[in-house]
């Protein structure tokens, strides 16, 4: 018998795999870092006297221990005196009974050109006999009222130029006397600067 070709198996063609494309991972992108604000700056640490005494023994142990009183106080320079308002023999400080004078601080030579002082009303021998002081001073004298007599007395190393606010000085006597060591051209700017007032010692012509 004629076998008849068995068909050809009709086989359907695999339906490919309806992979679904896996979803973009959709990382949400991350915050952007917090910006961390700065850090406020650190406070410096100035030793502020609220009194002349506090002021005073501060210079003095300066004087006695340099080192010393630098760990404890810090540098001259950089103090707070804006609280103290007389500076009456601020350097000549600590009155001694048994000569009836004023001590001195003889090898104090640090600048104090830092400090603010317009609160200052005297400077009555501010400097006197401060033998070794040749450093610039504080400029701010515009609240100086009543003397200047003797500040720079016997300062025998000073030398530096000057130029203060004098108009309301009531006293200015002997301000340099014994400062040898100005030169001319210091006297002659100090002169310019402080003979306006009528208190200027007239001992002291040094115009020329």
């Amino acid at each position: 018998p004629g076998a008849s070709p068995s068909a050809a198996p009709s086989a359907l063609p695999g339906a490919s795999p309806a992979i679904s494309p896996s979803a973009s991972p959709s990382a949400s992108p991350s915050a952007a870092p917090t910006t961390a604000s700065p850090s406020a700056s650190p406070t410096i640490w100035r030793y502020t006297p609220t009194a002349k005494q506090e002021l005073e023994a501060a210079l003095t142990a300066w004087d006695t221990d340099a080192t010393a009183a630098a760990a404890v106080y810090g540098a001259v320079g950089s103090w707070d005196v804006t609280r103290v308002t007389s500076y009456a023999h601020l350097f000549p400080n600590g009155f001694n009974l048994q000569v009836y004078s004023y001590e001195a601080l003889e090898t104090f030579n640090e600048p104090l050109a830092g400090w603010q002082t317009g609160a200052v009303t005297t400077m009555y021998a501010m400097f006197r006999h401060t033998a070794a002081f040749n450093q610039p001073v504080p400029s701010d004298t515009s609240g100086v009222t009543l003397s200047m007599s003797s500040m720079f007395e016997s300062c025998t190393a000073f030398n530096q130029p000057l130029s203060f606010d004098v108009s309301q000085v009531k006293q200015m006597t002997a301000m340099f006397y014994g400062a040898d060591s100005l030169d001319d051209c210091n006297k002659r700017a100090i002169y310019s600067s402080l003979s306006v007032n009528s208190a200027w010692d007239p001992e002291y012509q040094w115009a020329l």
